[in-house]
C-alpha cells in the first residue's frame, strides 16, 4: 500500500519520480492512494490540465490501473475553493481484478472526501470482542509516535502489512487512548473517529509525500 501526496505549491514531477521509485523497487501487488492535485478525464475532471497530464504519462508508462468512477460526488470539495476529482485509486495490473465497488462516500468532516472500495481476496477474520476506546481524551502526541515505532516493522506483501497497520493501530491506541468499554466494533467507526480528529495514517517506508 502506497500513500501519495502531490503537493500543489511543487511541481509534480518530482513526486512522480518518488512514486516511480517506490514502483520500481516493488514486484507488483501495489495498491496506491494518491492525492494528485491534477486534473485528468481518465479520472472523471469535468478537463485536464498540466498536473494531470503529467500524471497520467506516469501511470501509461507504468502500466497502472485507474479505479475512479463517474460519480455526483466529488472527491475534493472545499466553501469557496470549489469541487474537483484530484483523489485517485490506482493499481497494478495483476491486482486490479480484485479492487470491487469503488465509490465517493461524505462521511467525514474533510474537504477530501473518503474513497471506498473491497479489496477481494484478503481472508476475513473472526468476530471477536474488541476494545472501544475513548477517542475524547486521547493524547495524540503519545499515539503518532508509538505508532510510527510500531509501523517501523511493517513490512511485507500487501496483506501482511495491512495485518501489521492494523495491530500497530491498536497497540498505539492501547498505550496513547482510555478504554471505554469492551465491546464488538466495526474498525470503519474507529478510523472515521480518528480522521475527524485530525489523525491520518501511512506506512513510513512506502509514503511518498
Amino acid at each position: 500500500m502506497v500513500s501519495s501526496y502531490f503537493k500543489y505549491s511543487l511541481p509534480p514531477t518530482s513526486f512522480i519520480i518518488k512514486l516511480r521509485g517506490v514502483l520500481d523497487s516493488r514486484n507488483g501487488e501495489t495498491l496506491i492512494g494518491a492525492d494528485t492535485n491534477g486534473h485528468s478525464l481518465s479520472w472523471h475532471c469535468e478537463s485536464a490540465n498540466a498536473r494531470g497530464k503529467l500524471v497520467e504519462e506516469m501511470v501509461d508508462d507504468c502500466g497502472l490501473v485507474t479505479h475512479n468512477k463517474q460519480s455526483n460526488l466529488k472527491t475534493y470539495e472545499r466553501p469557496g475553493m470549489g469541487a474537483s476529482n484530484v483523489d485517485v485509486t490506482f493499481t497494478t495490473v495483476d491486482i486490479s481484478h480484485r479492487v470491487k465497488e469503488w465509490r465517493v462516500a461524505d462521511e467525514t468532516d474533510s474537504d477530501h472526501r473518503l474513497l471506498i472500495f473491497k479489496l477481494s481476496g484478503v481472508t476475513k477474520q473472526k468476530s471477536t470482542d474488541r476494545l472501544r476506546f475513548n477517542v475524547k481524551l486521547a493524547n495524540w502526541d503519545v499515539f503518532r509516535l508509538e505508532l510510527g515505532r510500531e509501523c517501523l516493522a511493517c513490512a511485507g506483501d500487501l496483506h501482511e502489512r495491512a495485518a501489521r497497520l492494523t495491530s500497530a493501530i491498536i497497540a498505539a491506541s492501547k498505550k496513547a487512548i482510555p478504554v471505554k468499554s469492551q465491546a464488538p466494533l466495526d474498525h470503519r467507526g474507529g478510523i472515521k473517529s480518528l480522521t475527524r480528529l485530525g489523525v491520518s495514517f501511512s506506512m513510513p517506508d512506502e509514503s511518498v509525500a
